[in-house]
């Protein structure tokens, strides 16, 4: 039997949303060691029902979307920071029924983190279990 792992069947997933439908992503700076929305694609914006002024220049951890998370993600950002890719899901407290699948990346010059990138494929949750959603996103 073939093993599937699921970090690269995620990561193939979110290569083939880009191919059909252009790439949803933002960028985060780290800064006074905090880290800072910088960047956010149009179409990610529109799918968290957001304005750029809603999340440009914020702290990560000031827009948790979901209220017990802010820890969470200030640990996946750390991680990311220091080189290792990650994927995560994240649920958005604008639009309550999408959640984002998300693989997020370092970008380094000369051996160094300047930003992570996130690349993004939106899930719409309408109609799933909410069991099975609560599996995927605790």
């Amino acid at each position: 039997m073939t093993k599937i792992y699921l970090f690269h069947l995620f990561r193939l997933l979110i290569r083939e949303y880009e191919l059909i439908h252009g790439k949803t992503m933002f960028e985060i700076n780290k800064i006074n060691n905090s880290f800072i929305f910088t960047k956010i694609d149009l179409k990610l914006l529109e799918l968290l029902e957001l304005k750029q002024m809603d999340i440009i220049g914020d702290i990560c951890s000031d827009f948790a979307f979901k209220d017990n998370f802010a820890d969470k993600l200030l640990d996946i950002f750390d991680i990311a920071w220091q080189g290792k890719e990650t994927l995560y899901f994240l649920s958005s407290k604008t639009n309550k029924n999408l959640v984002i699948l998300i693989n997020l990346r370092a970008i380094q010059e000369n051996g160094k983190t300047v930003k992570l990138e996130g690349h993004c494929v939106p899930i719409e949750i309408k109609g799933f279990d909410e069991g099975l959603i609560g599996l995927i996103l605790n």
